[in-house]
């Protein structure tokens, strides 16, 4: 597929979410002396409204940089932005080639322009292309970041601005705009999606990209999986992150990136979650821990969280009660 090819170095962050990928896309951007990092960078996220002043000079980017149809009308064709593309590779609805071919037009023009040696995207919606990602960028890195998914539900649903799959969630309003189980007719969960709550869809979303991107990550010799704790709940957080920029400088073709981080990101957090709807794991009412486990339980186990001595009596007392 060498006609889908783009030849700069690049770097991708992706995951489920809820993972600070912004904060990765800030790091690599201080640290990397000659790169182009961002996050999402066709994308108007929903929070940024929120305090459009302040992030105005960032629209007006992103409409210069991929056209104000692109931007907007063009996100509610089929295949016409990332997350259809992903979405549609994971229902198996597009094949490699054609799902190479859409990504390889979202980013060519953008990324030919950049005059930097190395492009970084923190992106989340490129977790359903991480075997496509060699394909079109032959010379990258990708990083598939894994939380433990008692924190990740939890983030997710004390996200302040809107709550995914309820009526706050713009996408709610379009036809197959996020994962769901009823749209993978093998899923075990299929014929039980319409009866779960919020709390159980989000269950189920942790368990289907965790299992994707194990799957596909096989697919992608230049990625890897690294988990959230590693990074940012260690005894030294500065050390790890520097190991993990580390990692991110050696490309395949033996190139070395230089990087420089002297903790200047010391305590800085973006886009957390401050809303409390979901207190943490330790004081969830029994019929949570037993919708977890049902869903989740095994695969936590397998990445290995889920081993504490309390939350194994806290599964017993659920299948009890």
């Amino acid at each position: 597929m060498k006609e889908f090819s783009i030849q700069k170095k690049c770097i991708f962050i992706t995951s489920g979410g809820r993972t600070a990928t912004k904060f990765l896309s800030v790091l690599l951007a201080v640290s990397f002396k000659s790169c182009h990092s961002v996050q999402e960078p066709d994308i108007w996220r929903v929070d940024d409204f929120y305090d459009f002043y302040r992030n105005k000079s960032n629209f007006i980017h992103k409409l210069i940089d991929f056209g104000f149809f692109n931007m907007t009308i063009g996100k509610l064709f089929s295949l016409g932005n990332m997350r259809s593309i992903t979405i549609a590779r994971q229902r198996g609805k597009i094949d490699e080639e054609e799902a190479a071919k859409r990504l390889y037009l979202l980013r060519h023009d953008y990324i030919s322009k950049l005059k930097q040696d190395i492009y970084i995207e923190s992106n989340l919606q490129l977790a359903g292309l991480i075997d496509i990602i060699p394909l079109v960028f032959p010379n990258s890195k990708t990083v598939f970041i894994i939380r433990d998914g008692r924190n990740w539900v939890r983030s997710y649903l004390n996200i302040q601005a809107t709550t995914i799959y309820t009526m706050s969630d713009p996408l709610f309003y379009l036809p197959h705009a996020r994962l769901s189980a009823k749209i993978f007719p093998d899923d075990p969960f299929s014929h039980r999606w319409n009866k779960f709550s919020t709390f159980q869809r989000i269950c189920w979303l942790w368990r289907f990209q965790t299992e994707y991107a194990i799957k596909t990550i096989k697919k992608n010799p230049n990625a890897t999986i690294v988990k959230y704790e590693s990074l940012f709940e260690s005894s030294n957080e500065y050390e790890s992150l520097n190991n993990f920029l580390k990692n991110l400088t050696k490309f395949s073709n033996n190139y070395q990136a230089e990087f420089q981080y002297n903790d200047e990101l010391s305590g800085k957090r973006l886009h957390e979650s401050k809303a409390d709807r979901l207190q943490k794991w330790e004081k969830w009412p029994l019929n949570l821990v037993r919708e977890f486990q049902e869903i989740c339980g095994d695969l936590l186990l397998q990445q290995g969280y889920g081993t504490e001595s309390l939350w194994h009596e806290m599964i017993l007392k659920s299948e009890q009660e």
